[in-house]
């Protein structure tokens, strides 16, 4: 993960992987699950659209984003991810709001 939040870097990213290699995984990292105003698409409601957009785009190219067996080896795409309580109380919560990620990722009220 980690490619980028647009969407036409992260297709032509991901198409040319997928032309040089007989198979690709890809796991979004939080820089894909960033949701911004994006000039080249429409906004999605939140970053866990975001994510199911990214699997389907991934889909749509042959790009798996699970568990598959590669010859004899098993590969297994693992997402995970952190939350606020990496803030520690009593500790200025100043780092955590300056950390990109609390402002760009944005998660359904009942997530």
């Amino acid at each position: 993960g980690d490619v980028s939040h647009r969407a036409p870097v992260l297709r032509e990213t991901l198409g040319r992987i997928r032309e040089r290699f007989a198979e690709a995984f890809f796991v979004p990292g939080n820089h894909e699950l960033w949701v911004r105003p994006d000039p080249d698409g429409v906004q999605p409601a939140d970053s866990l659209a975001k994510h199911e957009e990214v699997r389907a785009l991934c889909a749509a190219l042959g790009v798996r984003t699970g568990p598959a067996r590669v010859g004899r080896v098993m590969v297994v795409p693992l997402l995970s991810w952190y939350d606020r309580s990496l803030a520690i109380p009593g500790l200025d919560p100043l780092p955590l709001r300056l950390w990109a990620d609390f402002g760009r990722c944005t998660w359904p009220a009942d997530f």
